[in-house]
C-alpha cells in the first residue's frame, strides 16, 4: 500500500489508498447495495471517506453507506495530536451477508514526530 503524505504545520495528513494509490472502485453489481464500514479504535486519530470525490465524512466503526456500480471511495486518516496512529480499516457488503470487500491498514505519525516534514 502506497499513501500520499502531506505535512501541516500542525498535524500530519496521510491518504490511504488501497491498490496502490488507486481509488477503491465499486463495480460489477446491477444494484444499489450498502457497504459497513470498521476501522480500529484509536483516540489520536480522525478516519474519514470521500466517495466520488465528495467532501471527506468522518466516520465511527459500524458506518453504512450507500453505493451504486460506479461509485469510488478514498479514505483518509488524520492525526491533529503528537504521535502516532495505526489500524486497519475494513469494508464489508452488508447486502451480501457482510462479505468483506476490502481491509487495508493505516499509519499516521504526527508532524512533530514526521522524517518526512
Amino acid at each position: 500500500m502506497r499513501q500520499l503524505i502531506s505535512c501541516h504545520r500542525n498535524s500530519y495528513h496521510v491518504t490511504v489508498i488501497p491498490g496502490y494509490n488507486s481509488p477503491l472502485p465499486i463495480t460489477g453489481i446491477t444494484a444499489p447495495i450498502t457497504l459497513v464500514l470498521t476501522r480500529t479504535t484509536d483516540t489520536g486519530a480522525v478516519v474519514s471517506y470521500s466517495k466520488n470525490n465528495g467532501a471527506l465524512v468522518a466516520f465511527s466503526s459500524g458506518a453504512t453507506l450507500g453505493v451504486v456500480n460506479g461509485d469510488t471511495l478514498w479514505f483518509d486518516v488524520i492525526r491533529s495530536a503528537k504521535g502516532s496512529s495505526s489500524g486497519t480499516i475494513t469494508i464489508v457488503n452488508q447486502s451480501d451477508s457482510n462479505t468483506q470487500v476490502s481491509s487495508f491498514a493505516y499509519s499516521v505519525t504526527h508532524a512533530l514526530n514526521c522524517q518526512y516534514c
